[in-house]
């Protein structure tokens, strides 16, 4: 597994739009990893030894990442629990 090896800007105002993906990659990652950048995937990490990168994508992204043979793309759903009621 590697560290995160982010691309620079992400997190940024720009960003919006943008959603969380969980990309999984049948194959060789490494000579991946460029067609997912080209495709719009804006890197967080990536864990190589399990063939997964993690980032954003705007919507046109993740369609033309969905095209790519071999890859799985998953939105990174968030759990947002609201607070309990004022006590009354």
């Amino acid at each position: 597994m590697s560290g995160p090896e982010g691309d620079a800007g992400a997190g940024g105002p720009a960003d919006a739009g943008r959603r969380k993906v969980v990309v999984t990659v049948d194959g060789d990652l490494a000579g991946t990893l460029p067609r997912l950048r080209e495709a719009g995937l804006t890197v967080d990490a990536t864990l190589t030894t399990m063939s997964i990168v993690t980032g954003t994508v705007d919507d046109a992204g993740e369609k033309a990442l969905a095209a790519l043979h071999g890859v799985h793309v998953e939105r990174e759903d968030a759990l947002q629990i609201q607070p309990p009621p004022a006590p009354q």
